[in-house]
Parts: C-alpha cells; structure tokens; sequence
C-alpha cells in the first residue's frame, strides 16, 4: 500500500494520521468486545459466517473480531446478565448509559448512514439506569445500595458489574422519570431511554467529562445517537435543546476527528457521516425550545414502553 505524509502527524500507512491511529487504536481496544444484540424472537442467527452467538434471556448476542482480538464473550454474558438482573428486581428500570447507546445502534434501521453496526459498537463496563422509588425500595431488599450524594447517583453491584443508578425525586436528571418512562423503547425484555432523551443526558454528561476518555466515548455517542434519531426522536429533544446543547453539537460536527475514530480510519465514511450529523444537526434547530425545562410531550407512568421491535 502506498503511503503519503499528512501535515497533522508523521508518516503512515494510507495516510492517516499516527495520533489518529493511535485513538483510533485505544477506542476499539476499550471496546474489548464487540457485539449485535437482537430479539430471539424469530431470529435464527444463519448466514453470518464466523460469528458466534449465545442467548442472554431475550437478547442474542453476536461476537465477532475487533483489532484482531476475539470477542470477549464473558464481557458481554455478565454485562447482559446484569441489565436483566436489573430488569427482573426493577421492572421500571430504564437503561441510559452505554448500554442503551449501544442498543439502540445494533437494533435502529440504519437507513442511508455510509457506516455499518460494527462501526457503531462499542463496548460498555457497567449498566447506568433511571429507577423508581419503588424500584429502588425493591433493590435495596436484595442488594447494597449507596448513595453518592457528590455524584448525584446511588450505586450498586450486580454480580461483578457495577451500576450507576439514578433514582426519581432522589437524583434528578433533566428529562424526569415518568417522561424518561412513557417514552422509552424496548429491546428483548430491556427498556431504553428513547434517542431524544437520550441525546439530552448525553448533552449533560459530555459537559461535565470534557478532554477525558469518557467524555471522548460521550461525544461519539452524541454522533451516533443523533444520526439515528427518527422524527420523533427529535420531538422529545426539542423541548431540552438549549444554546449551550446546540453549540456542542455544532462544535462535535467541527472537527472531523470523532468521525475518523467511528469509522475506523475510513476518511471516505468518515465525510459522508459528517456531512450527514452536520445536516441533522441543523435541523434540530428548528425543534429547539431555548433551554425550557420541561417537555411539551405528554408524560404519564400508565404509558407502556414503545416496543421498536
């Protein structure tokens, strides 16, 4: 393969970049495992060669290779476990962390976006969810559970996987739980903060994580989350997109760093996905409220989570 010299790092291969190599390199190693979860439901797993599945209560899961390292099967079993753990002591527990990204990314049709689900997958180390008092009085039943009033979190371990758990009335987040609630999507047996909301914790909890890693892994979040986001999606946004929000945005679609980590290096992908979170990005303008606190979508615990599937 040819090789040419970029004016933003030394010599490489193709001519990307080396310090965008070595990001791109860090990233998918802290993936440690990659994986498509589905519904079992009528999925029989044929005709994806080289892949191995295993079937966590209703989701299945698929590991296949990343940076030439196998999946990490155990990650992903005890990481799933967890959710549905959860899930089964808190049946209001909604899923808002890395999980829920990554859920949403292997199950959301992909329509038009130049990148395919392995490109959006990565792996995450604990289960963050939006709980209940009731759900929360449930737990504490079976589990330990602490508060952490500095983080404005409570936390607990499910088997060996810690979970960050924020609790109505106790540990307010921008979105409330009843909206959080009415709105959420369902993968398998797990519900999932819808996109909308989403993006807004996102938007919350880029700010405070700025320049760490964990606020590098939020601010590709906050591309993949808005590339996916359906009309309605952006309804629920709408109402919680202030100045501030949308000057993130417009900032993550600035730079063409983050596309380049998503892709893999393919600068080809790397420019169309950019192009495509740029235009997303503008039209949200349009659904912003001016940073009103509270939605304009209806909200009642007796709603039944959306099932996507």
């Amino acid at each position: 393969m040819c090789t040419r010299r970029s004016k933003s790092g030394p010599l490489t291969r193709g001519g990307t970049p080396a310090r965008l190599q070595m990001a791109w390199y860090e990233m998918t190693a802290s993936v440690r495992a990659h994986a498509i979860a589905r519904q079992s439901a009528g999925f029989t797993g044929r005709g994806l060669d080289g892949q191995t599945f295993m079937e966590i209560g209703s989701i299945i899961v698929v590991t296949v290779t990343v940076m030439d390292n196998k999946a990490n099967d155990s990650a992903w079993r005890e990481l799933l476990q967890a959710a549905q753990t959860l899930e089964n002591d808190c049946p209001g527990a909604v899923l808002i962390g890395g999980l829920a990204v990554y859920l949403h990314t292997q199950n959301r049709p992909l329509g038009t976006l130049p990148v395919s689900r392995d490109r959006l997958a990565e792996f995450s180390h604990d289960v963050d969810a939006y709980i209940s008092m009731q759900d929360l009085g449930a737990l504490r039943d079976l589990v330990e559970v602490t508060a952490n009033a500095r983080s404005n979190k409570h936390q607990a371990t499910l088997g060996r996987i810690e979970s960050d758990l924020y609790v109505e009335h106790h540990n307010k987040l921008r979105v409330p739980y009843d909206e959080l609630l009415a709105h959420a999507s369902t993968y398998g047996s797990l519900k999932v903060a819808a996109i909308g909301h989403l993006l807004v914790l996102k938007l919350d909890a880029d700010a405070g994580r700025a320049g760490s890693s964990k606020g590098d892994k939020d601010t590709r979040d906050l591309v993949k989350l808005t590339v996916l986001a359906s009309d309605e999606d952006r309804d629920l946004l709408g109402p919680y997109l202030d100045p501030r929000g949308l000057a993130r945005l417009k900032e993550v679609g600035a730079s063409p760093r983050t596309f380049t980590l998503i892709t893999r290096g393919n600068a080809v992908e790397a420019k169309q996905l950019r192009t495509i979170f740029n235009s997303c990005v503008d039209g949200l303008r349009e659904r912003g409220s001016g940073g009103s606190d509270k939605p304009r979508a209806r909200s009642t615990r007796l709603q039944r989570p959306k099932n996507t599937r």
